[in-house]
């Protein structure tokens, strides 16, 4: 929670501090990355429960944007990991919003019948 008040005063802060004037681009990846993680585990969990009731959900607007907003930050952590020396850290920290991304993506357009 501490962390969240933190990055919260930070993105509103904009100035270059003695933190590093990236900092703030650093703080604005971090809070989407986690909302992204938050979102699409949700909309995947809420798709499992309604697949199981044999509700239709896959056209919902909200879980396609979560899949792929999840989908473009794991292929952001596999191109930082390429490029530079120290994306090991990234690449595994995006690696779940990859994964997360593949399953929801693949749910939407690839597993479901079309009428």
């Amino acid at each position: 929670m501490t962390g969240l008040i933190l990055a919260f005063i930070f993105l509103l802060n904009d100035n270059d501090t003695e933190l590093g004037p990236s900092f703030g681009a650093y703080v604005k990846l971090q809070m989407v990355r986690y909302l992204g993680l938050i979102a699409g585990t949700a909309a995947l969990l809420t798709a499992i429960a309604l697949r199981i009731l044999k509700k239709p959900y896959c056209d919902s607007l909200f879980y396609i944007f979560s899949g792929i907003l999840n989908f473009a930050l794991g292929i952001y952590g596999i191109i930082y990991f390429v490029l530079h020396a120290d994306g090991v850290q990234v690449i595994h920290a995006f690696l779940i919003n990859l994964l997360i991304g593949l399953l929801i993506v693949a749910d939407s357009f690839v597993l479901t019948e079309r009428n």
